[in-house]
Parts: C-alpha cells; structure tokens; sequence
C-alpha cells in the first residue's frame, strides 16, 4: 500500500497478480525481442522491393517480347498488371499503415493516461496531485498497451496535448433530397455518359466548329464499320452491367454516417502536433539548438518558437478541467488550418491519385494484351475497333466482356483499394465516364479542359484507332506514363496519314453520288445531263492508260468526273482509283 491507498500490484491476466518489480527484466527482454521483430519486418519490406526491382527489367523484356500466343499474352497481361497495381499499392500501404500507426498508438496512449489521471485524482485523498508516473505504474489499461508497441513516448508531455472533441454519428443525409445516395452513385455515370455524347453529336451535326475535327464527316460516313444503332444498343448493354456492379458494390459498403468529421479534423491536427516532438531533435542532427533559436524568436514569432521548441505553445489554453482542475490545452490556428487542409483536400487527392494510377495500370496491360493476341483481338477487342473514327458515343461500345472487364472492372478495383467513401466514388465513376467520352469525341476544341490537363486527350487516342497507329498509344483513359515507360507511345507525323483518309473518304463518298446517278439512268429515271465520253487518265496515285466508260453529271453547278469501277472493290483499292473535279 502506498500512501493513496493503492496496492503496488496489477494484473497482466485476470486473477494472475506479479510484482512489477520482479517485472522488470522480462519486460526488457520482450522489448527487445519486439525491435529485433520491427528489424526483421524492416528487413522483410526491403526484400519485397529488392525483389520487385530485380523482377522488372524481366518483365519488361517480356513486354516487349513479339509473341503472340493466347497464352503468353494473358500472362503478360497478368503478370505486368498486378505486378505493377501490387508495387504502387503496397508501398502507399505500407507508408499509411506505418504513420496510421504511429499516430494513432500516440494518440490512444495520451488519451489513456489523461483519463487514469482524472480516475486518480478523484480517488485520491483530498484530490492531491497525481505524478504521470504513479498513472503509468498503476493503471493496467496502459500496461497492457505498453506489451503492444515499442514507442519511446515521453510520459512527461502527454498533457500537453490538446483532447479530442467527441462526437455523434447520424446517418448522413442524401445529396440530392429524395433520392438515395445509393441510387444516385447509380444514375449519375450513364446521365454524364449521355449528356455529355448528346453535346458532342448535336456540335458534330450541326457542324459546328469545324476547323477542329480530327475527321471529316465523310470519313465518318464511309470509314467505319458499324452503324450508329448498333453502337448504341453496345453501349446500352454496356451500362446495364455497369449498374448491375455498381449496385453490388454499393450494397457490399456500410452506412455512411455523419458527424466524425470535427474528429476527424482534430486528430490530424493532434498527429501534427506529435509530429512536431520530432523537430528538435532533428535540427540538432545539423547543429542547430532548437531550443535556444525558440527564445530567441519567441517574442516577435510566438507560433514559430512553439515549432521549434516542439510543439509547446504554454499561452494556448482553452479553459480548465472541471476534475483536475488544470488547464485543457488547445491547438494553434495554423494546426488547425493545416489539419483542415490535410482532411479535406491531401487526403482526397492521394485517394484520387491511387485510384487513377490502378485504373490506368489496369487498362493498359489488358489493353496491350488485347492487341498482343489475335484470338483475343478478334474474340473481343475487334469489336471496339470497328470505329476508325470514334465518336462521343461510341466510347463505350465494347464487346459486353471486354467492357466488364477493362472498365466496369478496372475502375471498381481503384475505387475499392483507394479507400473512397461513397461519394467520391460518385466522383470518380463521373470523371471516369466524362473523360473516356472526351477521349473519344473526334473533337480538339481549344477551350476543353480535358484536352490539356494530360496528353492522353482525343488526339492521342484518335491515332491508336488508326490503321497505322493501332499497335501504339495504349493508355487510357487518363495518364500516358506506361505507353513512356514501355515505348509504346506514336512516334512520328500523322498530318500526310490523317491528310490522305480524308481525301479517300471523299472519293468513297463521290463515288456513291456518281452510283446513284448511273442507277437512275439505267432505270430511265435521269436522261439528261449525261453523257458518256472515252478518255486516257492519268491517275494522282498511279499512271496508266486504259479506255473506260467516263460518267459526266451536271450536279449544283460543278461537274463531276468518275473512272467506273467493280461495286464489290473494297476501301483500300478504292484509295488508288483516281477522281476529279473539274469545272
């Protein structure tokens, strides 16, 4: 017993008393087992990316590899796909999980000891002063903490920290009045999917800005290979699994609740101020007395000498404890305003970085490997490819698998691992959806934002929809670091390639006027202005000479000369048969 009444022992277990002197060097003992355990996970952490490092020259010479069997394709794609998402996941893991740690151990153990503190205080005779010291030699909630960490924490400053307000959680209100989040993470990517194409369609038919095509609407008639209909139908198809995903996602998430988000705020802000402990101690590494630079600027800069002295700001008091008595430290305003910072835009950002980077690393070795193997391209990826001239719409016109797959599939894995709650799920799917149709726009309009904040804008990916362009330009949709990682990006001019589509599109597209004409003259329906006339042509893309059947229309004030060819020649051959326009 001692002189507050309390008996000098605890209990580790329930009803196993030990005398803490007796303690002492088991205690030692299991510290240092524990830091020999931390040094062994430091060292295991190093082995794994020691390991990764040696691995990737390997994997990127199998990248590069010319194969192009269904086999070595998917093991690319698997391989290159969850070694880089593990890679990029496990250091950010491993780099949250430590400071979480540490932070929140801290954080716990302070609370601890300022709550035996009042415990204590109120049992003890006449409420005498409690030394921090008689808590940590007392209290078996703070002993049992110490058997689960090995922080070196100074006892003597545990008060010093500000308390942690309390809070209570309510379920969090919709953002739109009534409709559930639950729906609205739903209905919001196929309305920005469609809002968004019908923008772009209504620009395209009306022919508004033209000087910014990337196509001509000739190509657009001739060039593709599928009918506005039939992409529309895919992308609707598209969306349903999309939905259906989504809404298993959104059933698998707990009840968003309100309320913590003062908490939340103040923690970071306590983390912050722990963080502050370690200054000076490092200044001192360079030479520099913390302490005494502290006084010295104490009385013009009150905050920065509470930095350097660690943290300690003696002139914030909030009040005073009703049960102690002793005075509730407070946090500084810049604590609060970087906390604030911190909460609500650092932490978004990186969860919104991580995201995109899986997303991105997701659709590009499937992407590749689509291409890399004939069985898949043509089983699945063909379909997409279809459009040589992609449009708004068409931007989710997929094979239904290949569409569950690389998108459906690749953002769902981001949103899940990047740690986002509902609505920045909401978020994400939008800008997703948003920037994979501006991607697919046909359009490089100066004043879109989409089309500058990365390189991977409509330009970029038009070129891989190309026939010259179709084994490059793989990332989508929002950065191009693996295509520059990996060579695979376009090198070279495409003016004289894109110059030379247009220019055959319009032939295609004169070609079926002059067919409709000699229709109609040969069912009597147009006699006059038609002739026929025998010439020797030279062409622009070959020369020779041959006697063919010369079809010459008066049409809307210009003549219009056409060589006769075989309906079934196809658009290639098309490209070498010569036409002009002549007045």
């Amino acid at each position: 017993m001692n002189s507050y009444g309390v008996q000098v022992r605890v209990t580790k277990k329930r009803g196993i008393p030990f005398n803490l002197e007796g303690e002492k060097k088991k205690k030692k003992k299991k510290h240092k087992k524990r830091r020999l355990k931390n040094k062994s996970h430091c060292r295991n952490h190093f082995s794994i990316l020691f390991l990764l490092h040696r691995l990737l020259p390997h994997l990127t010479s199998l990248a590069h590899s010319n194969h192009h069997s269904l086999t070595h394709s998917l093991l690319t794609f698997f391989i290159l796909s969850f070694f880089s998402t593990f890679l990029l996941s496990y250091l950010i893991l491993v780099l949250l999980f430590h400071i979480s740690l540490i932070t929140s151990t801290h954080s716990f153990v302070c609370n601890t000891i300022t709550a035996a503190i009042n415990q204590l205080a109120i049992l003890s005779p006449k409420n005498q002063q409690i030394d921090t010291c008689t808590v940590l030699q007392y209290n078996p909630i703070f002993y049992i903490m110490t058997n689960f960490t090995t922080l070196q924490i100074n006892t003597t400053t545990m008060s010093d920290l500000p308390p942690l307000p309390h809070y209570t959680l309510t379920p969090l209100q919709p953002l739109i009045p009534y409709i559930s989040d639950f729906y609205l993470s739903l209905i919001l990517p196929i309305a920005a999917y469609w809002i968004v194409s019908l923008a772009f369609h209504l620009i395209d038919t009306l022919d508004l800005w033209p000087q910014y095509r990337l196509h001509t609407p000739a190509e657009i008639l001739k060039r593709n290979h599928v009918s506005r209909y039939e992409v529309a139908r895919d992308v609707i198809i598209q969306q349903i699994i999309q939905t259906i995903v989504g809404a298993v996602l959104g059933l698998t998430e707990p009840e968003e609740m309100a309320g913590k988000t003062e908490f939340d705020i103040a923690n970071w802000a306590q983390r912050i101020r722990i963080a502050q402990k370690a200054l000076p101690s490092i200044l001192s590494l360079i030479g520099l007395n913390a302490s005494a630079i502290s006084k010295n600027v104490a009385g013009n800069w009150p905050m920065v000498a509470g930095v350097l002295a660690g943290g300690k700001y003696p002139g914030l008091m909030e009040g005073l404890d009703v049960v102690s008595g002793q005075q509730i430290p407070a946090f500084a305003a810049w604590e609060m305003l970087a906390a604030k910072m911190i909460y609500w835009y650092i932490v978004p950002a990186l969860q919104f970085g991580l995201a995109i980077t899986i997303v991105d690393t997701w659709q590009y070795f499937l992407h590749r490997a689509m291409h890399m193997n004939k069985w898949l391209y043509t089983t699945f990826h063909s379909r997409h490819h279809r459009l040589y001239v992609p449009y708004a719409y068409g931007a989710l016109y997929n094979h239904p698998f290949e569409g569950f797959l690389l998108d459906t599939l690749g953002a769902s894995i981001g949103y899940k691992l990047s740690a986002m709650t509902s609505r920045q799920g909401m978020a994400f799917f939008v800008a997703s959806t948003i920037k994979t149709v501006d991607d697919h726009c046909g359009y490089a309009l100066p004043w879109d934002p989409l089309q500058h904040i990365t390189s991977n804008n409509a330009g970029y990916h038009d070129i891989h929809h190309q026939s010259w362009g179709i084994k490059t330009n793989f990332s989508q949709p929002f950065f191009t670091f693996w295509d520059r990682i990996l060579g695979t990006v376009w090198v070279g001019d495409t003016t004289a390639r894109y110059e030379r589509s247009r220019k055959a599109a319009e032939v295609l597209v004169e070609a079926d006027k002059v067919k409709v004409v000699e229709k109609e003259l040969r069912e009597g329906e147009r006699e006059k202005d038609v002739y026929y006339d025998h010439r020797t042509q030279n062409s622009a893309m070959g020369t020779w000479d041959s006697s063919s059947t010369i079809i010459v229309l008066w049409k809307a004030g210009v003549f219009v000369q056409w060589d006769e060819v075989d309906e079934e020649v196809d658009e290639v051959e098309m490209e070498s048969v010569h036409y002009e326009m002549i007045g």
